[in-house]
């Protein structure tokens, strides 16, 4: 196999899984009714919205999504107790944004390899 065909394979997938993760961590929080909860308990930094949680993703894969794993069964706990419920609408637009922002940034980086 040649391999700029390699290259360009595995671009495609790093392309396709920057787009995929944001969507599957914002789905994920949603149908598990993970979010900003309203409670005034301690302070809480995983405290922040399924939207929020997709963004992040969106803007630092790796990072995030590790993070969102790690603490997926205690916000799902927490979840439990406190579910944050959300509009079909809201999830249309929050869903669509996620695609829009690793595209921006998809783009981006394409405009600069073209460039050189």
């Amino acid at each position: 196999m040649d391999t700029n065909l390699i290259v360009l394979l595995l671009s495609v997938a790093m392309v396709l899984l920057k787009m995929a993760l944001p969507q599957w961590v914002y789905w994920d929080a949603t149908r598990n009714k993970i979010g900003k909860r309203k409670t005034k308990q301690k302070k809480d930094f995983f405290n922040i919205s399924a939207g929020a949680w997709g963004l992040l993703t969106a803007l630092v894969p790796l990072i995030f999504v590790i993070v969102y794993l790690a603490t997926r069964k205690k916000m799902i706990e927490k979840a439990h107790v406190e579910p944050v419920n959300l509009t079909r609408k809201h999830r249309i637009l929050v869903h669509a944004a996620l695609f829009i922002v690793p595209a921006i940034q998809v783009g981006l980086e394409f405009m600069k390899a073209i460039s050189e």
